[in-house]
């Protein structure tokens, strides 16, 4: 199924789709973004997404150029292009870039007239089965996350070679997702995962101080918790926490959540995925559901038994 871009309001397939190389983005990954998946045909939790792409913005003092209501309406021009395509899956992975914008080759901002916006719309891949059924392998990352002082991580940023270098890290160990940790030796978060561990069946999962990115579904997963009767608090987490813990999981908007059984060599309770986990993975497809309810087709996905 062909991918669909719109760059600057120009709607074409991934072939006729072109950026400026003099794009600031392009240049020096001067830019942010933000990751949506539908259900029902519609983009989930898309105003706690355009926040953060607003927040991120301001944190490199870049103006965006529309407000949510006009994002939305791209998005949906984007999304409604891809769905016109014969066979179109009904649930799409969407890509929101803005960058600086094209400009000469300068770190001043003022050498940029306007932003770039890119919205990228693809079909959703999901895990197969077994990554909930059975759980996936993690492995902890020597590279650590970017210092605050340096890069903040709660910038969601285009520049994502911090991220991508821990990732590929991982992959050479075949592991499904790294986990980082930060400057204090602290675990902070996945290379694209918030990251969560369940001891006597109480959820922990690192503070925001921890140098991670304030994930929407860490967020919402804080939300419909005690629904599930699951207990989470925020608190510092080391290594010995991951190793010795009952359960683990990731979040992130396109997986949901997912059940870690191994991390590095070691085995995480019995190997299986536990029953917190499966809880709180109901509780939110039920309140997914809730919320999508009347959007159109049903909401897609594998929930835990």
């Amino acid at each position: 199924m062909p991918v669909i871009i719109n760059v600057n309001g120009r709607i074409t397939g991934e072939a006729e789709a072109a950026v400026s190389p003099l794009d600031h983005g392009f240049l020096y990954g001067e830019g942010v973004y933000e990751v949506v998946r539908t259900y029902g045909r519609s983009p989930f939790l898309f105003d706690r997404h355009m926040e953060r792409l607003r927040g991120s913005a301001g944190r490199i003092a870049m103006a965006l150029p529309f407000d949510h209501g006009e994002f939305e309406r791209c998005v949906r021009e984007t999304c409604d292009a891809f769905w016109a395509q014969p066979d179109a899956s009904d649930e799409v992975y969407i890509r929101i870039l803005v960058t600086r914008g094209v400009g000469d080759i300068s770190y001043n901002p003022a050498a940029c007239h306007s932003p770039t916006v890119v919205i990228i719309v693809k079909p959703l891949q999901l895990p197969p089965p077994e990554v909930y059924e059975a759980g996936v392998r993690v492995a902890i990352a020597g590279i650590i996350r970017n210092h605050p002082g340096s890069v903040s991580p709660r910038i969601k940023s285009n520049n994502l070679l911090n991220n991508a270098l821990a990732a590929q890290e991982a992959y050479r160990l075949g592991a499904f997702e790294a986990i980082m940790r930060n400057y204090r030796n602290e675990i902070s978060e996945g290379s694209i995962s918030n990251v969560f561990v369940v001891k006597d069946g109480a959820v922990t999962t690192p503070p925001l101080d921890a140098g991670l990115l304030a994930g929407i579904t860490r967020a919402f997963v804080l939300e419909v918790a005690p629904a599930a009767g699951v207990t989470i608090r925020e608190n510092v987490l080391q290594d010995a926490d991951l190793f010795g813990a009952d359960e683990c999981f990731l979040t992130s908007s396109t997986q949901e959540i997912i059940p870690v059984v191994r991390v590095d060599d070691a085995t995480i309770g019995n190997g299986r995925p536990g029953p917190v986990t499966k809880r709180l993975h109901a509780e939110y497809r039920r309140r997914v559901a809730e919320l999508t309810r009347g959007w159109g087709a049903a909401a897609a996905g594998t929930v835990l038994e």
